[in-house]
């Protein structure tokens, strides 16, 4: 009888103990994430931008050529949408290794989304042959040109 409250007094120990190794990893990964959140909330910078558009410049001017070439508005979540094999390619390059959220044009721009803020804020990339954005940015907050024309840093908030 001894033995058997010995090895019940064992396993709560053991429960015990792997409880709290439990709690502390939970606490451990909450802080971890929480120590990197105030960067993910906010939007890259137009540097940032800037970067991403000079070191996918190719992919992104294939996107941008054949968005224009449309007679209606296209949007693009996937590269496995039916699009050409080139602009396939550089949708997939783009989605792959740029970040690229989703990509949307009409025959006068295009815009490439290159961060969100879960469904209430976005940030991107976008070509106009206007000097000011059409409709399609309905809560357009920023709007700044890069160095190359016709090209500009945006960002757009639903809450602003």
């Amino acid at each position: 009888n001894r033995s058997s409250s010995i090895t019940k007094v064992y396993i709560f120990s053991l429960g015990v103990k792997a409880m709290f190794r439990r709690t502390i990893i939970l606490l451990l990964v909450v802080l971890l994430l929480c120590s990197g959140c105030g960067k993910v909330m906010e939007p890259p910078s137009v540097q940032e931008i800037e970067g991403t558009f000079e070191e996918f410049r190719e992919e992104i001017q294939v996107v941008t050529d054949y968005l224009l070439s449309q007679e209606q508005s296209v949007s693009i979540y996937s590269s496995s949408q039916e699009l050409p094999k080139d602009v396939a390619q550089a949708v997939k390059t783009l989605m792959r290794q740029a970040g690229c959220h989703s990509i949307h044009g009409n025959t006068a721009q295009a815009h490439f989304v290159l961060w969100t803020r879960f469904t209430d804020a976005g940030c991107g990339l976008m070509y106009s042959q206007a000097e000011a954005p059409d409709e399609t940015l309905i809560y357009l907050t920023l709007w700044e040109p890069l160095s190359e024309p016709g090209w500009f840093y945006y960002v757009e908030d639903c809450n602003e």
